[in-house]
């Protein structure tokens, strides 16, 4: 009895990131129905999407033990909120530019935490210098994948999920904003490779001074 109690308690545990914002989610979805102006189907599709992401990952990660830690889930939720509530539905990436910057370059210093924690789950040894580089072009490949998505799900759904119409009646080029989302994709993996290299030198340093 006790057992099955503790084992209900982490789970919950567990899932609790997910089902917070699962709830900011909800909340969300009515701003979005009763307060905004304008709306898109495509925009409730990208939130149950987003919503269901956290609820996968922490279950894959329970059922085969992938190892990733609880902050790194949390951050997750952190993206999602970020991402699709605050930035899509809300409009926050309408109003200030540098968030649609921040939300992609802290999806690839996710993607790439990610890649590297499930790398020790794989394999036994460290990751050498071509599988940091494999990690990076994963998480352009994810960026990539995440952009034709926008633009089949905004195609089908008759949404203008890229911004296409707003940014070329501001006489901007659309494919740049398609690329700029990319590259900071890619400065966010390389952000955490240097964040990884700081954490080596700082433990290096202290064993030093152990000894």
């Amino acid at each position: 009895m006790e057992e099955a109690k503790s084992e209900k308690s982490e789970a919950l545990r567990a899932y609790l990131p997910a089902i917070v914002a699962g709830l900011l989610t909800l909340t969300t979805v009515i701003l979005y129905s009763t307060v905004i102006e304008w709306r898109w189907w495509s925009v409730y599709l990208a939130m149950a999407i987003m919503t269901l992401v956290p609820f996968a990952i922490i279950f894959v990660n329970r059922k085969w033990a992938l190892g990733l830690p609880q902050y790194l889930i949390i951050l997750f939720c952190v993206h999602t909120v970020l991402s699709v509530d605050m930035g899509t539905a809300l409009g926050f990436y309408g109003k200030w530019k540098w968030w649609d910057t921040a939300v992609h370059c802290f999806f690839g210093f996710l993607a790439c935490a990610t890649l590297y924690y499930l790398y020790f789950r794989l394999k036994d040894d460290r990751p050498k210098a071509v599988d940091y580089i494999v990690m990076v072009l994963l998480v352009i490949s994810f960026a990539a994948i995440w952009e034709v998505y926008e633009f089949v799900a905004g195609a089908i759904l008759d949404s203008d999920m890229q911004d296409v119409r707003a940014l070329m009646e501001q006489g901007l080029n659309p494919i740049t904003d398609t690329m700029v989302d990319i590259v900071v994709a890619f400065v966010g993996s390389l952000l955490f490779l240097l964040f990884l290299y700081l954490k080596y030198l700082f433990v290096k340093r202290k064993n030093r001074q152990n000894r």
